[in-house]
């Protein structure tokens, strides 16, 4: 109740300097479904902040990955919501791609890699052209949308087609730094 000053490898300390052990923290949010990873500050390449980078709304790679953010894997991202399936099929889906995306980093004896930007920029176009086209955005204001109106929360497809396309981690969409 207190307020969190930091948070180490160990644990918490709160604002009056008492330390708690922690192996799992959660963060809720509260019901911002459009605000992801907020109120953290993660701080990308060149010091670009995740949330001014998402201040026109959330979009990452599968939900998953993004630009200027290198070895950042999301679980649960931007437009990975459903209203039609269970999330835990999302999910594990995800898991899968993060498995690959880090036994391919080992294997291959590389530290850093980052979404290429026109990968990332690519997708999203499709999933926003997708998704405008869909019942989620038909006529309605609703917390799938910014404020803008942009809907960064709902996949627009079938489960299956988000689980072929997060099947194999692709080395290619990456640059390796």
């Amino acid at each position: 109740d207190q307020g969190i000053k930091a948070i180490d490898e160990t644990g918490i300390t709160d604002l009056n300097g008492q330390h708690v052990n922690a192996d799992v923290i959660i963060l809720g949010t509260g019901f911002t479904a459009t605000q992801f990873l907020s109120p953290m500050t993660i701080t990308g390449l060149n010091n670009v902040n995740l949330n001014q980078a998402w201040q026109d709304g959330a979009q990452a790679y599968l939900g998953i990955t993004l630009h200027q953010f290198p070895n950042l894997f999301i679980m649960y991202g931007p437009n990975t919501n459903l209203g039609h399936n269970s999330i835990l099929y999302m999910l594990e889906s995800q898991m899968q791609y993060i498995l690959d995306a880090t036994n391919t980093v080992i294997n291959n004896n590389i530290s850093v890699i980052n979404m290429k930007a026109s990968v990332q920029s690519a997708f999203n176009q499709t999933i926003q052209h997708k998704v405008n086209n869909s019942v989620w955005n038909e006529g309605c204001t609703s917390w799938y949308k910014t404020k803008s109106g942009k809907n960064t929360v709902n996949w627009p497809g079938f489960t299956f087609s988000y689980r072929k396309m997060s099947k194999q981690f692709s080395l290619n969409q990456y640059d390796v730094i």
